[in-house]
């Protein structure tokens, strides 16, 4: 675990450094949360959600799909929590961002029953 941290601190440096790269924020906000740091997941995925949006492969900024995914996790995460309106609010950003993310779409419905 000890080479998962000093990853995890890498990337929060980087992050810090250029806090406009929506690849860092997205690669951060992943680690930190299979690493259950949820506070530091929740900062990154909540940086790309307000980030330009830039097609793929341009400087700072993010993609849609990024943005939609970053909505998603912070959805999930919510759920964890017990959550649901906020979880509910966040999936529905999700799929405003793009219509197609399935695993979103999916997550709302189950919030319906």
């Amino acid at each position: 675990l000890g080479r998962l941290d000093a990853a995890l601190e890498a990337m929060s440096r980087a992050h810090e450094l250029d806090p406009e790269d929506g690849d860092i924020a997205m690669a951060l906000g992943l680690l930190a949360r299979d690493l259950d740091k949820e506070d530091v997941a929740t900062r990154a995925f909540r940086a790309i959600t307000v980030m330009r949006t830039v097609p793929p492969g341009a400087p700072d900024g993010t993609t849609v799909g990024a943005k939609a995914l970053s909505y998603y996790y912070l959805a999930q995460m919510a759920m964890v929590k017990g959550d649901a309106r906020r979880a509910r609010v966040m999936a529905e950003k999700a799929i405003a961002e793009d219509g197609t993310l399935e695993e979103a779409r999916d997550l709302l419905a189950s919030l319906r029953l």
